[in-house]
């Protein structure tokens, strides 16, 4: 996506907030190596548990629910109800929200041109 938003030069932030499950923790890790890697520290900015996520939606333009295995979450919930434009993988629980939703776009998980 980095690539592709370079070649058609569009300014883009990504916020990711939350924190990994327990257990998990090397899943941060390496989205934060990632980020190193490929020189986007001034275009992702990680951040902790949104104790109030309306002024968290308020603030973002676009919701992307990347999760391969996401039945249904509290933040999937919230994204709903403040009727933000959505991404999200065409499988299992989040493939039954998208058929809810409106202003909703579909990717298939490992579809890195999608």
């Amino acid at each position: 996506a980095h690539l592709i938003t370079q070649k058609h030069d569009i300014d883009f932030e990504i916020w990711l907030a939350g924190q990994p499950t327990k257990g998990n923790e090397a899943y941060l890790t390496n989205i934060e190596r990632l980020i190193s890697q490929n020189g986007l520290e001034n275009k992702v900015r990680i951040m902790p548990f949104q104790e109030t996520p309306f002024d968290f939606f308020n603030a973002i333009d676009v919701f992307i629910m990347a999760s391969k295995n996401e039945p249904i979450g509290m933040v999937t919930l919230e994204a709903i109800l403040m009727e933000k434009t959505w991404i999200g993988a065409d499988i299992g629980g989040t493939k039954e929200w998208l058929d809810m939703v409106q202003n909703k776009h579909r990717y298939t998980p490992g579809d890195v041109y999608a």
